[in-house]
């Protein structure tokens, strides 16, 4: 993985970051240019209000945090927090924004749970092997 790489040659967190966010933009720019899409910018406080929080700390700020989880965690362990977030969102968005569960969402919920308890058990449920771990080495 790009991530364990880069933590064995001491690319720090945020400097991954940084070229992760570059390269990111770079693209979406290639693809607004071969698409002819237009690009568009509000001048309006909420507008540019989300546009900083989306930019700061859900993106450059979570992606950091999530490089220094996978350099201290591992992959495997770190992937975790990909699977819970749709948990944790569904749970605000009931609280914050009066989300109605469907029967799709709770069916999902259902499979992100069970999915959970599958991956963390330590017998395989068709034989006697048990999970290979993953070499950080």
């Amino acid at each position: 993985m790009l991530s364990m790489r880069n933590s064995k040659n001491n690319v720090q967190p945020f400097t991954a970051t940084s070229y992760a966010m570059v390269y990111g933009c770079a693209a979406l720019l290639v693809i607004i240019l071969v698409r002819d899409l237009p690009f568009e910018f509000s001048m309006s406080t909420q507008y540019i209000g989300c546009l900083l929080y989306l930019a700061i700390p859900a993106s450059v700020l979570g992606f950091t945090f999530y490089l220094i989880l996978v350099d201290r965690l591992g992959a495997s362990n770190a992937a975790y927090i990909l699977v819970i977030t749709p948990i944790v969102a569904l749970s605000v968005l009931a609280v914050f924004e009066d989300y109605h569960w469907t029967l799709f969402s709770s069916l999902g919920l259902v499979c992100v749970v069970i999915g959970n308890v599958l991956t963390q058990r330590k017998k395989s449920l068709f034989g006697k092997t048990t999970r290979p771990q993953l070499q950080t080495d």
